[in-house]
């Protein structure tokens, strides 16, 4: 792709190395293109010297070193500090790659070929007998644009520096608690215009940190937020790794640390598209056998993970009452909802259905969605142990002043009502009859002439007082 020339200055960080940019590019636009050239690889030269000033206020000794010995020839015009001044001009590629890793060697051997070519434009070189060097003009913009995307456009850090000072930034108490914090962190440092080697490196130090056995949970934390902020930044690069490290990186984990995968795999998606079928299947094995005090935890992640929530369903349906209270109230997902209303519905004796009705439908009543309602209703038309429970009626008045909140409309309980009815010829649902008619008293109209509803209903009321 073609990049505008304006754009490529404009993304360049030093102020020095700005001018010089932009004198190549207003060269080239002249077409002289060897004043471009030249003035190019002067640009690298001021660019590398601000990097290196940069690196040094954040505690580099190797910088420090790399100036004190700029310094000794800075303005200086005898020999020895020209000849100083061309042996650190014919290093500074290698520098740039072997000591600060700021580029990369395919980079360098790019970089290389502009020092050349700006010492044939520079210098009274020739190509043969009595023509000078002329490059055309491809060339130069070339140039101008491997200058910026390679060094100009780039941070100080790249290699082990960048990552050591992110590590640090991770593994520091005031790491941001928000995604987005973290994104704006990133921005400001080596990550901003990072290289993919730098991208794809952190990326996969990252992951095996935070799924490390030895790692601490608030560290654990930490790194999760640092991978969906990486993922958020760079998404291709960072799905690239993930699929290339994470499946041997699962693969290498004990049998009793697998749990602790889910709660990366839901928190950053993009590495659930990366885990391969053995390791899925280990994972949904350990969520089967998972026992003890994690296997809440443990459902509760797998419920959320498309790949293992079947298989989370059916351990769910193995937990007593007690442990599915437990979670239920501890986060109220869905998935423990519908196995809480379940249940309720399938409820063999009157002590069931009172427990259940009381410890979950009742506990939960703001968490139940529109499909959970009607379920509890069809259950209490269906199930006489749920229906004639002392609960019943609670759960109806329960549902009744949810229905404003999920849109549940007076004429499906008047249908409700006609069918439960229709269903209880023997009078046992009294009490439900007697709430419903208390909220919508135009239902009373369809009771026979000898009922009298107070009577019933206060009846009622007093023997639920006596047995809840």
């Amino acid at each position: 792709m073609l990049k505008d020339l304006d754009e490529l200055v404009l993304s360049c960080r030093s102020s020095q190395a700005k001018g010089y940019i932009s004198e190549a590019v207003a060269c080239y636009r002249a077409g002289a293109f060897r004043s471009s050239i030249v003035s190019t690889w002067i640009a690298i030269v001021f660019d590398f010297m601000d990097k290196l000033l940069e690196l040094e206020s954040l505690g580099d000794k190797e910088a420090s070193r790399h100036l004190i010995a700029i310094r000794t020839f800075q303005g200086r015009s005898d020999a020895s500090g020209i000849d100083a001044s061309l042996k650190f001009e014919n290093s500074l590629l290698a520098d740039a790659m072997t000591t600060f890793e700021l580029i990369t060697p395919i980079q360098h051997a790019d970089l290389e070929r502009l020092r050349d070519d700006r010492n044939r434009c520079a210098h009274p070189s020739i190509q043969e007998e009595g023509v000078p060097y002329f490059p055309s003009g491809e060339l130069a913009r070339y140039h101008i644009r491997t200058a910026v995307d390679y060094l100009l456009s780039q941070p100080p850090v790249q290699g082990k520096a960048a990552l050591e000072r992110l590590f640090q930034e991770v593994e520091s108490a005031l790491f941001p608690t928000t995604v987005e914090g973290v994104v704006a962190l990133f921005t400001a440092g080596p990550l901003r215009r990072a290289k993919q080697t730098l991208v794809k490196n952190f990326c996969i130090a990252t992951l095996k940190m935070t799924l490390a056995e030895e790692t601490a949970k608030p560290h654990r934390g930490r790194g999760v937020r640092a991978l969906q902020a990486l993922h958020e930044m760079y998404p291709e690069n960072v799905e690239e790794a993930l699929r290339k490290k994470l499946p041997d990186t699962v693969r290498a984990m004990p049998d009793h640390h697998l749990p602790i995968v889910l709660g990366l795999l839901r928190r950053v998606p993009a590495t659930q598209e990366a885990l391969d079928s053995t390791n899925t299947s280990r994972i949904r094995r350990s969520i089967e056998v998972e026992e003890g005090p994690r296997l809440g935890a443990v459902l509760r992640e797998a419920l959320q993970i498309p790949v293992f929530r079947d298989t989370a369903r059916k351990r769910l349906a193995s937990l007593d009452l007690s442990s599915l209270v437990a979670q239920v109230g501890k986060q109220p997902l869905d998935d423990l909802l519908d196995e809480a209303v379940s249940r309720y519905a399938s409820s063999a004796n009157f002590d069931s259905a009172n427990n259940i009705g009381r410890q979950l439908i009742l506990a939960n009543l703001s968490s139940l969605n529109p499909n959970h309602v009607d379920a509890i209703r069809a259950a209490i038309l269906e199930n006489d142990q749920v229906r004639r429970s002392v609960q019943a009626p609670r759960v109806v008045q329960g549902l009744l002043q949810l229905s404003s909140s999920i849109g549940s409309s007076g004429g499906v309980w008047a249908d409700f009502h006609r069918s439960l009815k229709d269903t209880d010829r023997e009078g046992a649902s009294e009490g439900i009859l007697a709430v419903l008619e208390e909220q919508f008293p135009g239902l009373q109209d369809d009771r026979p002439q000898n009922e009298t509803e107070n009577d019933t209903g206060a009846e009622h009321r007093s023997e639920l007082d006596r047995n809840v």
